[in-house]
């Protein structure tokens, strides 16, 4: 089926677009703002990274519960699990459909995407068995996520989750 502008918001097979007009513009804005900016807990760690992309796309803040409460890994770690009573990965489905975003197989462009990858940051990866929440930059499948000394493009991983929003 193509694409169907209704209200001012595309429409794909029925399934609701949550991003807004420009998005890709506000996206690829917030990134160059964060090249290089190091990993830093509850600033740009992976998920606040990728929820802030999120932001930037849908105006959607999806943790706004979670902003503010940690400051390094044993935090972190305290506030998803204080909140939902899950790690990263379930959280972040849960909260993900919550918002209507659609599980995917086929990453495109701003789809935020759960990923197995080696040493992106020795100790926020560690804390989730090597898993990092990333977003999808271009039609290739690169994604980008946070590094020791700012976002890194990574084309070398092993897909856990994606969504869609």
């Amino acid at each position: 089926m193509s694409d169907n502008l209704v209200a001012g918001i595309t429409v794909k097979d029925y399934n609701l677009s949550r991003k807004t007009d420009r998005w890709k513009e506000k996206l690829m804005g917030f990134i160059m703002t964060q090249q290089r900016t190091p990993f830093q807990w509850d600033h740009n760690d992976c998920v606040s990274f990728a929820t802030n992309c999120i932001m930037a796309m849908t105006g959607i803040d999806v943790v706004d519960w979670l902003r503010g409460k940690y400051y390094d890994k044993h935090t972190a770690k305290q506030a998803l699990w204080g909140h939902m009573g899950m790690g990263l990965v379930k959280t972040f489905s849960k909260i993900f459909e919550e918002n209507g975003f659609k599980r995917t197989d086929q990453i495109n462009i701003g789809d935020i995407c759960f990923v197995e990858i080696q040493n992106l940051d020795p100790e926020a990866s560690r804390m989730f068995g090597n898993v990092t929440m990333a977003v999808v930059v271009n039609r290739s499948g690169h994604i980008m996520a946070p590094g020791k000394n700012g976002l890194e493009i990574l084309n070398k991983y092993k897909l856990v989750k994606a969504w869609t929003l």
